[in-house]
């Protein structure tokens, strides 16, 4: 079950797991099976992973329900299924495809848009797959281990990729060949890559913490940024790169000194880091849920760890290591300005600021500051990423997932065939449940559609391995069932607009309150 932090120690948070893959084979018993790369389609349709047995595994989504329809034309033929007939399976056991190209352990996967997948290994390739195809399409050829790789995010049709030689490359798909290379100024070894503001600029890690930052056409190098600790020489190894959704120039870096940072490249400024989760040796990645609310990472003890990030409030953030410089003296407080006091002063308050300063970062260190920590396996948690709204969303169009199926949803009824009809407070609806379909109820009709489209963020799924090759799958449960269905309309989901893992939205009941001031500013805009 979950362990957690104090705050969230006394409440019943709902979140479980839900299932267990193996990206074991029979031919791997007695050898190592860690997996390094763990990712799912942007689409939410698929979910890959490799490492050190160099089998790449794909595994579909379960939603034989859904079929191959388009999910804006879902309102057809979804009939609703009690608690019991549902099920809370989120992939299928079995994998659709198993890819054994590489010869050597798959230290990185990219998926593009259109479910193309790139894996990076150390048999110095880089090979490219397609989802519904068994044999590989194309293989890029290196000089050494390939340690990352990234598919553009606008182009599918380039790539990115470092490599233990010391060099940065883009690859075009098409020409199958490298059309940009640069090798890291200091001569290092590139242990991760990343693009940001929307495939503009390269980014390169270096195993001494040294963050590199490039133009993509050509890799013209622009700048780096030694990512290390205030009291370290030298900085660990960079072993992810990955930008921000909604951000062009942040990108969060993981290193093996057990710190997650988001930095903004283009200013090479340091916004927040994250900590509480071990990271001394292994290649774990921290990642972004899909709208950028949330940091999740693995940990050599066992554990996953969750961040708040707070995305609003970071776009504009002002950078740590400014913070104090921006702070304007206290002088009204009747002390004196550091630069209005003797040359002996200036240097005792030095000294004592030195000393606080070390004595605070020691006790920060002893206090972890993540939101949510729970033990996941019973080795070193290699991979936690959290599955994209598109995987809610398919399970839930399937009308046959028992979380979704009861996840109350809020949305304002108004006729779309009258063009100034618009939502107000009196014609908010709660859909308790999935309805069963009527083509001749246009009320129902516009109900199921806004169950498809909804993004079920207070029913988050998070995907965890281990060095074992086992990956678990784990759900916050959204749903309300039983007596819990008495609650008044507006009780039951004033929180509707909240995406936070908070103790809030995953306890047990939801808050009986009135319409809250957040489910008032929704209708606010609505109504506009």
């Amino acid at each position: 079950m979950v362990a957690s932090n104090d705050d969230l120690s006394e409440r019943s948070t709902r979140l479980s797991e839900h299932g267990a893959l193996s990206a074991r084979r029979k031919s791997d018993e007695g050898h190592p099976n860690a997996i390094w790369a763990m990712e799912i389609s942007s689409d939410g349709k698929y979910l890959a992973a490799a490492g050190q047995h160099g089998v790449i595994k794909i595994w579909s989504l379960n939603d034989h329900a859904y079929g191959e329809r388009d999910v804006s034309m879902t309102t057809d033929g979804i009939s609703s299924r009690s608690l019991e007939e549902a099920s809370i399976k989120v992939f299928n056991d079995t994998p659709l495809q198993e890819f054994a190209g590489h010869s050597a352990a798959v230290l990185d996967l990219s998926w593009s848009k259109t479910h193309f997948l790139l894996s990076s290994s150390m048999d110095n390739r880089v090979i490219l797959w397609h989802a519904s195809m068994k044999e590989c399409l194309c293989v890029f050829q290196h000089s050494g281990s390939v340690t990352s790789v990234a598919f553009h995010p606008v182009d599918d049709r380039i790539f990115l990729s470092g490599s233990l030689d010391g060099k940065v490359r883009i690859w075009s798909v098409p020409d199958r060949s490298c059309v940009a290379c640069s090798a890291l100024p200091d001569d290092g070894i590139v242990t991760a890559v990343g693009f940001a503001k929307d495939g503009k600029l390269t980014c390169a890690g270096s195993s001494d913490g040294q963050l590199f930052l490039y133009e993509t056409e050509k890799l013209k190098f622009i700048s780096k940024m030694a990512i290390k600790k205030d009291n370290s020489k030298k900085g660990q190894k960079i072993t992810a790169i990955q930008p921000m959704p909604g951000s062009a120039e942040n990108v969060l870096v993981t290193s093996n000194d057990s710190y997650i940072r988001l930095i903004k490249v283009t200013e090479r400024q340091l916004l927040h880091h994250y900590k509480g989760a071990d990271n001394e040796a292994s290649q774990i990645r921290a990642s972004f849920s899909d709208d950028g609310s949330y940091v999740i990472c693995g940990s050599d003890k066992s554990t996953v760890h969750v961040w708040r990030t707070g995305t609003r409030d970071l776009l504009d953030v002002q950078p740590l290591n400014e913070e104090k410089a921006n702070a304007s003296p206290g002088s009204s407080s009747g002390t004196r300005h550091l630069m209005d006091s003797s040359p002996d002063d200036r240097k005792e308050h030095r000294r004592l600021s030195s000393l606080i300063r070390g004595f605070d970062q020691q006790l920060k260190d002893l206090v972890p500051n993540h939101d949510l920590c729970f033990s996941a396996h019973e080795g070193t948690v290699t991979c936690a990423i959290f599955a994209p709204r598109g995987t809610r969303q398919r399970l839930a169009i399937t009308g046959n997932d028992a979380i979704y199926n009861f996840t109350p949803v809020v949305y304002a009824r108004y006729d779309k065939n009258k063009p100034n009809s618009r939502p107000s407070e009196t014609n908010i609806e709660v859909s308790e449940h999935v309805p069963d379909a009527d083509k001749e109820d246009r009320y129902q009709q516009q109900e199921l559609l806004e169950r498809a489209q909804y993004s079920y963020s207070e029913g988050h799924i998070i995907v965890t391995a281990d060095e074992s090759g086992i990956i678990k799958v784990w759900r916050v449960d959204s749903g309300v069932y039983g007596s819990d269905k008495s609650v008044e309309h507006e009780e039951k989901r004033a929180f509707s607009g909240n995406t936070s893992l908070s103790p809030e939205c995953i306890s047990r009941t939801p808050p009986s309150t009135s319409i809250s001031n957040r489910f008032k500013e929704f209708i606010k805009r609505a109504t506009r």
